[in-house]
């Protein structure tokens, strides 16, 4: 049950790159293509502990990435999206939180090929997304 608002985009592959190179991604936030062979623990972090070549390893995953702009939500939303994002903590179903400095969309979700861009906080819209979107990545589907 994919959320109204989803944005479907093309694969951009699969491939890995060599440890710590970069790649150029026609969406922003990134949905798939080339990556980095590593990828992250889910957990919350800020923008300046991660690359987007990491985080398009874990949407391959099948993780789901939330962007989120402290200055765009109220504490207590993010609260909410951090034991959501605690919650969902498997290599292969989990989900990380992001900051990012994004004035229009506060929060951003993401899955491999799919963004779902959010004014705001609307819960019921962010688990409907997680729910659709978590463990079913390319590479290794769990649910």
């Amino acid at each position: 049950d994919v959320p109204e608002g989803v944005e479907f985009y093309e694969n951009e592959g699969h491939d890995h790159l060599p440890e710590n190179s970069r790649s150029f991604y026609k969406t922003d936030p990134p949905t798939s293509g080339p990556h980095d062979p590593r990828w992250l623990p889910p957990s919350v972090y800020e923008a300046n502990q991660t690359r987007p070549e990491l985080l398009v390893h874990n949407l391959e995953h099948g993780n789901i990435v939330i962007y989120f702009n402290r200055s765009g939500l109220s504490a207590s939303d993010i609260q909410w999206l951090t034991e959501l994002t605690n919650q969902h903590i498997g290599q292969w179903d989990g989900v990380l939180m992001v900051s990012r400095d994004d004035k229009d969309h506060p929060l951003i979700l993401t899955a491999w090929r799919a963004v779902l861009r959010m004014k705001g906080l609307e819960k019921e819209k962010v688990l409907r997304f997680v729910d659709a979107f978590r463990g079913r990545g390319p590479e290794n589907p769990v649910r």
